[in-house]
């Protein structure tokens, strides 16, 4: 099934399994997020929030804020370690994420879809149940788990260096 498929079932899940706390769910970007807010159209059980950086201050706040209502927080990894959301009790983790690199073919940066570090997936994880119990739900295989890398590879060995390079030889 399609990611966004995926994790609607998975929050759809979460939000049935318990009634109590958030749910926040890690998707790799916002086309992804905006196909799960689709799936989850017609929700009454909570209210559907995106999070990811292209979103305006107050948007972003919308989805950190405490509620009144329980919230979905559909979000990319900039949720995973830059900020701490009260109230998330349940993480649905797709595994995935966005990763910039640059193509030797035409020369040009890229975002890739890619599956996330062993270490993302516990950070991710880490995100549930900050002041109460917490729970992660995987959408992969433990053998998946286990066959990913220990650590992000730095963006830095991802990235192009000709052009820094370049101006770093000018000065």
């Amino acid at each position: 099934r399609p990611v966004p498929l995926r994790v609607a079932g998975g929050v759809r899940r979460a939000l049935g399994e318990s009634h109590e706390g958030d749910v926040l769910a890690f998707l790799p970007g916002m086309a992804e997020i905006r196909r799960t807010a689709e799936a989850l159209a017609g929700l009454e059980s909570a209210q559907i929030h995106a999070l990811h950086g292209d979103l305006s201050p107050a948007e972003q706040d919308l989805a950190v804020q405490p509620s009144t209502q329980r919230k979905v927080i559909l979000s990319t990894n900039i949720a995973e370690s830059s900020l701490t959301i009260e109230g998330v009790r349940t993480v649905v983790d797709s595994g995935l994420a966005r990763v910039a690199a640059w193509s030797p073919w035409s020369g040009l940066p890229t975002l890739t879809t890619a599956t996330i570090s062993r270490a993302s997936a516990t950070q991710r994880a880490g995100r549930a149940g900050r002041v109460a119990a917490g729970r992660v739900l995987r959408l992969y295989t433990k053998f998946e788990h286990d066959t990913w890398p220990a650590q992000d590879v730095p963006e830095i060995a991802r990235g192009d260096l000709a052009e820094v390079s370049l101006i770093l030889r000018m000065l």
